[in-house]
């Protein structure tokens, strides 16, 4: 939460930065039709938790594929 605030700080203010480590953060999406696309999936999303609320959105979010190797842990 925060490793692309904190890569464009090193980047763009280097003298700022004694060291910085980044643990699972990355750039962001290198091609703009991608980021496009994301954005808008982004907003969309919002949209959506505005209107429906918090509850239905972690209904949704926890059945994402992602979190399927976190259902085989106790």
């Amino acid at each position: 939460m925060g490793g692309r605030l904190a890569l464009y700080i090193a980047v763009h203010y280097p003298d700022s930065v004694a060291s910085l480590t980044l643990e699972s953060a990355s750039p962001g999406l290198a091609d703009a039709v991608a980021r496009q696309q994301r954005r808008q999936q982004d907003n969309a999303l919002a949209d959506r938790i505005e209107r429906d609320g918090i509850v239905p959105f972690i209904d949704f979010w926890t059945q994402l594929s992602l979190w399927e190797s976190q259902k085989q842990l106790s």
